[in-house]
């Protein structure tokens, strides 16, 4: 076998890792819809250790909601995140 053979990936592995995320969180959604009680749960299933996450929204509810629904979540299913953030401006920040 080449050197490096087993790690190849298809095209397509993003979107079926993408897909298979969505695919677990449909427990906390109706429809397209998550509901605000449920927002924590939903980041632990969509979030993994190591991802990158942009704590940013189209206004600055969006971000203060994110930010306060991440510092709430348990640290012993999402740790090690790369955090990208444009200001430390909230107190969760520095939780996070």
């Amino acid at each position: 076998m080449p050197k490096g053979a087993h790690l190849r990936s298809s095209w397509s592995t993003r979107r079926q890792k993408k897909a298979e995320r969505i695919a677990a969180a449909r427990n906390f959604a109706d429809g397209q819809i998550l509901a605000q009680e449920t927002i924590v749960q939903a980041l632990e299933t969509l979030v993994l250790p190591g991802d990158r996450v942009a704590i940013e929204g189209n206004n600055q509810k969006q971000a203060d909601f994110l930010s306060r629904a991440l510092a709430q979540a348990d640290s012993q299913k999402l740790h090690d995140l790369h955090l990208l953030i444009s200001s430390v401006s909230r107190p969760e920040h520095l939780d996070l």
